[in-house]
C-alpha cells in the first residue's frame, strides 16, 4: 500500500510547532526566527512533505501563478527571458507559465486565460494590443511592460530604446565605410519591430545613404528568405542590420551557402545576443540589451507590484555593440 504523503499538520506536529507556523515558513519566511523555520524546514524534508500552492492560493483567494505571454515559443530570446523570469518568480514561491501573444487575437485568448484561471499577474513583452485594453483585460491584475521607452505607460515598465540600439548598429555599419547598407525587418505589428525600423531609416537619411528593406517576422526561415531575396538584387548590400539574432542566423547561413564571404563582401549586425549568436558562422557582431536582466527587473517588478498594487517603477535598459567577426 503507498504511503500517504504527509500534511501540514503532520509538518507542524512533528516540529512541535503551530500549522500556521508552517505555513509561514515556506510563505512568509520573515515571520519566524530562523532557528525555528530552519527546524521546520528539516522536518518537511526528511518527512518529504511539499506545500500544495493550489490549495495556499484557495485559502488566501489568491493565486501564486504567473503568466509570460511571448509571441513564439522557439525564438531562443524568448527562451532566455523565460528563464530568467522563471528563476526570480520561483525564488519567491511564485509559479511561471507561458502563454502565446504575437497577434491581436492571440494575446486576447492568453489575457482571456490569465483572468479567468485568476492568475496573479502577467508580464507582457512585444505586445500589439494597445496597453490599455491588455489592463481591461486584466481587471486589475498587476500587469507589467516589456517595451520600448518611446511608449508611455502609467505602471511598473522594463523599457529598451530600441531607436536608438538600430541607429547606433546602422551607424557602426556606416563608420565602417559601407555604404548600401540593408535591413531585415522584424514583425512591424509590434513595437520593437516597428522601432528597430525607424532607427535604421533615421542613420540611413543622416547619412544620406538610400534605404533598402526586406520583411521579416523575427522567425530563422524569415531571415533566410529576406537575405535571398537581397542577394537576388540588381544591386547587392554591402552590409545588412538584421531585427534580431535569429533572422540573422538564418542570413549568415544564405551567405554561406552562396558563398559571400562575411564581412569582406556583405557585413552582418543581428540584435539582442541570443547564445546562439557566438557560435555561428561566423560569429555574430551584435546588439545586446541583456536578457537575463530584462526578465529579472520584469518578474522583480512584477513581485513588488503584487505585494503593493500601487506600486509603479521604469527601468531603463541600455544596448551596446558586442563586436565580433561578422562586421
Amino acid at each position: 500500500m503507498d504511503r500517504k504523503p504527509p500534511s501540514i499538520r503532520d509538518i507542524a506536529r512533528e516540529a512541535h510547532v503551530s500549522v500556521s507556523a508552517v505555513s509561514h515558513a515556506f510563505n512568509r519566511p520573515d515571520e519566524l526566527s530562523e532557528a525555528v523555520r530552519q527546524r521546520i524546514l528539516r522536518v518537511a524534508h526528511d518527512s518529504g512533505y511539499h506545500p500544495d500552492p493550489r490549495a495556499r492560493g484557495l485559502r488566501r483567494d489568491e493565486s501564486r501563478l504567473v503568466a509570460l505571454i511571448i509571441n513564439d515559443v522557439s525564438n531562443s530570446f524568448n527562451g532566455a527571458l523565460a528563464r530568467a523570469v522563471q528563476r526570480t518568480v520561483t525564488s519567491h514561491s511564485y509559479y511561471m507559465v507561458v502563454l502565446t501573444g504575437g497577434t491581436p487575437e492571440d494575446e486576447r485568448r492568453s489575457l482571456e486565460a490569465v483572468y479567468h484561471e485568476r492568475m496573479a499577474g502577467v508580464i507582457v513583452p512585444a505586445y500589439s494590443l494597445p496597453s490599455m485594453e491588455i489592463g481591461a483585460y486584466m481587471g486589475g491584475r498587476p500587469v507589467v511592460f516589456i517595451t520600448d521607452s518611446s511608449v508611455a505607460f502609467a505602471g511598473p515598465v522594463v523599457q529598451v530604446d530600441n531607436y536608438a540600439a538600430a541607429r547606433a548598429a546602422t551607424s557602426y555599419l556606416v563608420r565602417q565605410g559601407r555604404r548600401r547598407i540593408a535591413h531585415i525587418t522584424g514583425s512591424l505589428a509590434v513595437p520593437p519591430g516597428a522601432l528597430r525600423q525607424a532607427g535604421y531609416r533615421q542613420a540611413i537619411e543622416e547619412s544620406a545613404l538610400s534605404p533598402c528593406e526586406a520583411t521579416g517576422d523575427f522567425t530563422f526561415l524569415s531571415g533566410r528568405r529576406a537575405m535571398e531575396h537581397l542577394l537576388d538584387a540588381a544591386e547587392r548590400p554591402d552590409a545588412v542590420f538584421v531585427a534580431n539574432d535569429v533572422m540573422a542566423i538564418g542570413a549568415l547561413q544564405v551567405l554561406q551557402a552562396q558563398g559571400v564571404a562575411v564581412p569582406d563582401d556583405i557585413a552582418v549586425i543581428g540584435f539582442d545576443n541570443i547564445e546562439e549568436s557566438a557560435w555561428s558562422t561566423p560569429p555574430l557582431t551584435t546588439m545586446d540589451h541583456g536578457i537575463d536582466y530584462i526578465g529579472a527587473a520584469a518578474a522583480r517588478l512584477l513581485l513588488a507590484t503584487l505585494q503593493d498594487s500601487s506600486y509603479t517603477e521604469v527601468v531603463q535598459v541600455d544596448c551596446s555593440l558586442i563586436k565580433r567577426r561578422s562586421a
